[in-house]
């Protein structure tokens, strides 16, 4: 069985909905809110839909840290992440997720919202995996060195600790899956500088697992 774990900052339109398809998975065990400092009824949302547990954070620590608590709270072995941000989400999606490392094919599934143009999707094979959208065991988690679980570099350290370590990792394209823009929620401004921190963010860590750490492991 699995523990959800959905990560939230002001999310109050859009997390009901991905509760309510995560609860009505047949191995979804539990769901874990972590309401990240919310401005907003975010916390008051999870509370209504029931979930297992609600933690809310006085204070914004970041996704990184907000998933890190969550999987404190989680009582399986297998994990899903899901941003609170996200439209779409469905069943059938949910269970092309989950189904490689519930069947045991793969350690990790990482799912990438779906691409109106199939060759898009070929661009993956380029660009580092990105998404929120993750199925894992607790063990790669705990793989994950405490300075790298930090804001958004943890999707790019999870997937450099979980190829060191020798860990499957299956890549699913989610149909019509997709994200509120952050210039939608937080307004132009906002949005951009948010937009911009995530991707500094992810150039500092890629350079620095990708250059940095691969050198040390070969002295």
């Amino acid at each position: 069985m699995v523990s959800v774990i959905i990560p939230a900052f002001n999310e109050t339109d859009t997390i009901s909905q991905v509760i309510k398809v995560a609860d009505s998975h047949k191995w979804v065990k539990e769901i874990i809110v972590v309401d990240d400092g919310s401005e907003d009824d975010t916390s008051m949302k999870s509370i209504k839909n029931k979930v297992n547990v609600t933690i809310s954070l006085p204070k914004n620590e970041g996704k990184a840290a907000a998933m890190e608590r969550g999987v404190a709270h989680a009582s399986n072995d297998v994990i899903c992440f899901l941003d609170a941000d996200i439209k779409n989400l469905n069943q059938k999606n949910l269970t092309k997720m989950l189904r490689p490392v519930i069947a045991g094919s793969a350690d990790m599934s990482v799912g990438i919202c779906g691409r109106e143009k199939y060759k898009l999707n070929k661009l993956l094979i380029f660009l580092p995996i990105l998404g929120g959208q993750r199925v894992l065991k607790k063990n790669i988690w705990h793989k994950i060195p405490p300075n790298y679980k930090k804001d958004f570099q943890i999707e790019i350290a999870l997937n450099y600790f979980s190829k060191i370590s020798g860990q499957k990792i299956s890549i699913e394209i989610l149909d019509n899956l997709k994200h509120v823009p952050k210039e939608k929620k937080y307004g132009i401004t906002t949005g951009l500088w948010r937009r911009l921190r995530m991707c500094l963010d992810i150039v500092k860590v890629s350079l620095t697992l990708y250059c940095y750490e691969t050198a040390k492991r070969k002295v």
